[in-house]
């Protein structure tokens, strides 16, 4: 057996001698020839699997485009999955509770926005889950705020509860404009509409008005023409707690006028 032979054959397996690199390191230019880079290639078969490996790594590279340059921007987010236009995104809307709505029209002005920073369909699936997921939080936290305000009050009030939340609510009706209704549910002030204090004071306020000679309900009877019409209005003016509050206590002011009226209406109804 010939061990010189097999000697010759190298290590690559191509049956021919390697080509040191030390003699190829000749021919290199000098500014490169002692180049860190190349300090670990001993023969020719090194070099070119080195140089096929850098090949490889540069084809799969991003180029990142300049700023302003719009076409070669667009290009690379069609590369990363974004689609040709908005309307072209497939949403995958997450499932709400009953308690929450899809607001089409946030969806419609969101898409515009995701297709010109380049978001691709999986990017715009996550932030929409995202932020419905705050919301979920936030209405669950709302509906926790409201139940423990109304069990803290149903405690205070007992069973006058739901004749005094009915003042409550006729007074901020009556007299809360919209700008007033958004403070009370502004997360800004706590919403004010869920604070047991603030209820309370608003039912004090109203019971101030009854007090202070506060006009009953209905503003007269000329409105009220027939029998079934007067008959509904005596169901409305006696279900309003501050109006009956007046009517059926004699030492309440306006206790005389909510009477008179009681039965002006039912002079009406007993004429048809």
């Amino acid at each position: 057996m010939d061990l010189n032979a097999e000697d010759k054959k190298g290590q690559d397996g191509s049956g021919q001698p390697p080509i040191t690199f030390d003699k190829l390191r000749e021919t290199i230019p000098e500014d490169i020839r002692n180049d860190p880079s190349l300090k670990d290639i001993k023969d020719l078969t090194g070099l070119a699997k080195g140089y096929v490996s850098a090949q490889k790594i540069i084809g799969s590279k991003i180029n990142i485009p300049k700023e302003g340059d719009e076409a070669a921007w667009n290009d690379l987010y069609g590369k990363l999955g974004r689609p040709e236009s908005p309307d072209k995104y497939q949403v995958k809307r997450p499932e709400l509770p009953k308690e929450m709505g899809y607001d089409e029209n946030a969806e419609k002005q969101f898409l515009p926005v995701a297709h010109k920073i380049g978001l691709n369909g999986k990017q715009v699936d996550a932030l929409v889950a995202f932020q419905f997921e705050m919301e979920k939080t936030r209405l669950g936290t709302m509906l926790q705020q409201i139940k423990e305000t109304e069990e803290a009050v149903k405690k205070e009030w007992g069973n006058t509860y739901d004749n005094k939340m009915a003042v409550v609510h006729r007074i901020i009706k009556d007299h809360a404009d919209p700008a007033v209704l958004e403070i009370l549910e502004s997360d800004k002030f706590g919403k004010l509409g869920n604070n047991p204090a603030f209820i309370k004071f608003i039912y004090d306020l109203g019971s101030t008005l009854v007090e202070d000679g506060d006009a009953p309900r209905g503003g007269g009877n000329g409105d009220v023409n027939n029998a079934d019409a007067a008959q509904k209005k005596i169901a409305t003016l006696l279900a309003d707690p501050v109006f009956s509050k007046k009517y059926f206590n004699n030492r309440e002011p306006g206790h005389k006028e909510a009477v008179e009226e009681i039965f002006s209406l039912r002079q009406v109804t007993t004429k048809e």
